[in-house]
């Protein structure tokens, strides 16, 4: 978990509803670490992408297949040693394909099933819920306190409390919402398993 964030939750700037439909957090870590998350639904084809970078390498995972950079030397250490601005480092390359199709949610929900029933050990325990729920909260108070840092954890009174601020507003306008939306939203949106 990171130690505090920054976030950018825009609601309806690409369509017409009424959640974030973009949303870009920056994160800091008590070693010093650094991350960005952002997402959108404002583009096309979209990307799905994870990237961690490191002083011993970087991995990438996208389309299915995980980049691996092994450095030879730690960055950190070559900085400090090289008499050069931008030593170059030798590394090891490889590439790993998944043979099997990503499950997604279908996945996730088969695993929660098979753990009740035969003891399957969870890929998401309860804990990871707790800790995605805590980043997303934060990413919303920043927002709502016009994107301050947020430190972890934090003080969930102001955050309930602008919960039942917004609820009461949605409660007001209900009426106003539903006549507004068309119907090709309620279809659009509608889960298909």
């Amino acid at each position: 978990m990171p130690k505090s964030i920054v976030a950018f939750c825009d609601n309806g700037k690409y369509h017409d509803i009424d959640v974030e439909d973009d949303v870009t957090i920056f994160a800091r870590y008590e070693n010093g670490a650094t991350g960005t998350f952002i997402t959108s639904t404002g583009e096309y084809p979209g990307t799905n992408r994870l990237e961690i970078s490191g002083s011993k390498g970087k991995i990438v995972l996208e389309n299915g297949i995980l980049k691996w950079w092994k450095l030879c030397k730690d960055e950190r250490d070559v900085c400090v040693e090289s008499d050069q601005g931008f030593a170059e480092i030798d590394y090891e390359y490889s590439e790993i394909t998944c043979d099997e199709p990503e499950s997604a949610h279908k996945g996730i929900l088969q695993n929660f099933v098979n753990a009740i029933l035969y003891g399957e050990e969870l890929i998401a325990p309860g804990t990871d819920g707790i800790f995605e729920l805590t980043l997303s909260n934060a990413a919303y108070l920043s927002s709502w306190k016009n994107n301050c840092e947020i430190t972890i954890p934090f003080d969930s009174t102001e955050f309930d409390e602008k919960i039942a601020e917004l609820s009461q507003i949605a409660k007001n306008c209900k009426g106003e919402i539903e006549q507004s939306h068309s119907s090709e939203y309620k279809e659009r949106w509608k889960v298909r398993w």
